[in-house]
């Protein structure tokens, strides 16, 4: 499998992978693939500040 570039796609540059992985999973997942799950490495962009308590 070969991939192009993000911009060849009709990304700009600074793309945000999170949001690339929610689409695709989004995508995915109303092709009749329920049980698909996206992962982006790196901090989580969405919240100012994380609400997941350490530990736990």
């Amino acid at each position: 499998m070969r991939f192009a570039s993000p911009l060849y796609a009709g990304y700009n540059e600074g793309i945000n992978v999170h949001d690339v992985m929610f689409e695709l999973e989004k995508t995915a997942f109303l092709m009749g693939y329920y049980v698909a799950f996206a992962l982006a490495s790196g901090p989580c962009p969405y919240c100012p500040e994380c609400n997941v308590s350490v530990g736990s």
